[in-house]
């Protein structure tokens, strides 16, 4: 089935209805029942089923979906899932929308501008056609459209390169973050509200060991409402060497979680 124009601008605009028949329609055949609700600025998502969805592969479907909602009072969705007759979640998850992502990056390179007195005299002189320029290329899209293509679980846009300040001094001239007893990786961080989503790019091949200790190490650097990501190189296919995400945990309680269908 087609999706239509309208039913993408009422996606856009974060209406629960729009949103609801969307995700029936890629989940058809799962043989799942959908609800979703709007409370304040979030969006709650009811899964239900013979047996619970596993997070790892509802959750990246529910991303991909919610990419082009662009709602200017909503920031985050909360995902649930239930097995048919149980009134407790099986598992629970939280997907920040990507306008209010892109909103925090416009005030967080506002604020390293003003942090260097270059950047106050700027502000203080010609500035506001400068933040003018900066918020046209933040600005979505007129028509964003829905993402056809299968792309691997819990991946975000540009995430800003930054340092651990715990283990700046293990950082060498390469980049690579070396802590004993843990793999070499790369750090990136990228701040979401009052927390941090943390990506750690692994320089070689991990182990789910070893990919679990990475991820348990940065989890309090992360925050009560932040995500831990760890990727690794993956030599399939459309990777061909390239890293994708391996483990996640997305401190919600349901611990970390592997990617095990795209390795």
């Amino acid at each position: 089935m087609t999706i239509t124009q309208p039913a993408i601008q009422q996606v856009k605009r974060g209406n629960p209805k729009a949103i609801e028949s969307l995700l029936r329609q890629q989940l058809r055949r799962k043989g799942l029942r959908v609800q979703v609700v709007r409370k304040d600025k979030q969006l709650c998502i009811y899964f239900t089923g013979r047996s619970a969805p596993l997070k790892q592969e509802l959750l990246p479907l529910v991303e991909r979906a919610l990419r082009h909602v662009w709602a200017r009072d909503i920031d985050v969705a909360r995902v649930r899932a239930y097995r048919n007759g149980v009134r407790e979640a099986a598992w629970s998850g939280r997907i920040l929308l990507r306008r209010s992502l892109r909103r925090f990056e416009w005030r967080r390179t506002i604020r390293s501008l003003l942090a260097t007195g270059r950047g106050r005299a700027i502000v203080g002189g010609s500035g506001l056609l400068l933040l003018l320029l900066l918020g046209s290329l933040l600005r979505p899209s007129a028509e964003p459209q829905v993402a056809a293509e299968a792309e691997p679980a819990v991946t975000d846009e540009a995430v800003a390169e930054a340092s651990d300040e715990t283990a700046a001094s293990a950082v060498p001239d390469d980049g690579l973050v070396r802590i004993s007893g843990l793999p070499a990786h790369r750090l990136r961080e990228q701040d979401v509200f009052d927390s941090k989503r943390v990506q750690l790019d692994a320089k070689d091949d991990i182990s789910r060991d070893e990919c679990r200790a990475l991820a348990a190490h940065y989890l309090d650097a992360a925050g009560a409402n932040g995500k831990v990501v760890v990727q690794k190189p993956n030599p399939k296919s459309p990777w061909n060497g390239k890293r994708a995400p391996y483990c996640a945990n997305n401190l919600d309680g349901a611990g970390t979680f592997f990617n095990d269908e795209y390795f």
